[in-house]
């Protein structure tokens, strides 16, 4: 897995988006009003979409786009890619995702934070609790949001390996009462997003006359944003439901 950007704050000015207007590809007004509805509704609660399609569908611009949008609006955004030769490897994408907010494995109960611990390769231990994982993903993502929202955008998912998976689509589907959004883009190959419980949508395919990008480098503005006030109960999901 790769992590292809830190997490970083963004500006509330817009001007990022502004950037990535002039290198989205025309057509996809139906995503982007996706995107744009997911990344503002994340300031009072959370979702996940999935982008499914074949490869040069513009499911990676998309995630451009958001990625952009998000960081204009002062969101927390981690992004992440598949790789096909790590997809062997138990946990490497979790091992990406975690690692922005690796100090917040302190605040967890025991149980979570042992588990995280195991699976990171971070302590020595007995095979760690798949449910003990996913609850103190959930809890660490939740945590960081309280400061300001997360935003994780997944590229390749199906090359994550499957113990990530699994952890993502756990949390993914339990985002309602927190203040992080996701969105995973996958080839089309990959087990049908109808078996996640998660909203999906497929990019139709475009002529090549139809997308447009812009030449010089994109620019962001990355200050620090003002965070939300106030800490939330934090529930304790160790008693959740299974993935």
């Amino acid at each position: 897995m790769s992590a292809l950007s830190a997490s970083a704050w963004g500006a509330g000015d817009g001007a990022a988006a502004q950037v990535m207007d002039q290198q989205v590809m025309v057509g996809r007004e139906r995503e982007r009003r996706l995107l744009d509805g997911l990344l503002v509704a994340v300031a009072e609660r959370g979702a996940a979409l999935v982008l499914r399609g074949e490869p040069g569908m513009g499911k990676t611009l998309l995630l451009d786009y958001a990625s952009a949008d998000a960081l204009a609006a002062g969101a927390r955004v981690v992004r992440l890619r598949g790789v096909e030769s790590e997809s062997v490897l138990p946990f490497a994408a979790l091992a990406d995702l975690l690692a922005p907010f690796r100090a917040g494995l302190a605040d967890l109960p025991q149980t979570q934070s042992s588990a995280l611990e195991g699976c990171l390769a971070l302590a020595v231990g007995p095979p760690p609790n798949p449910l003990a994982v996913c609850a103190g993903t959930l809890n660490v993502l939740a945590a960081a949001a309280d400061a300001a929202p997360v935003v994780v955008l997944v590229d390749d998912v199906q090359w994550v390996d499957a113990s990530s998976r699994r952890v993502l689509l756990f949390v993914a589907r339990r985002l309602s009462g927190e203040h992080v959004a996701m969105v995973l883009a996958v080839r089309s190959e990959a087990p049908e997003p109808s078996a996640w419980a998660l909203p999906d949508v497929d990019p139709a395919g475009f002529p090549a006359t139809a997308c447009r990008t812009a030449g010089g480098p994109r620019r962001q503005a990355v200050p620090p944003g003002a965070g939300r006030s106030g800490a939330r109960h934090r529930r304790q999901p160790a008693g959740a439901a299974g993935p």
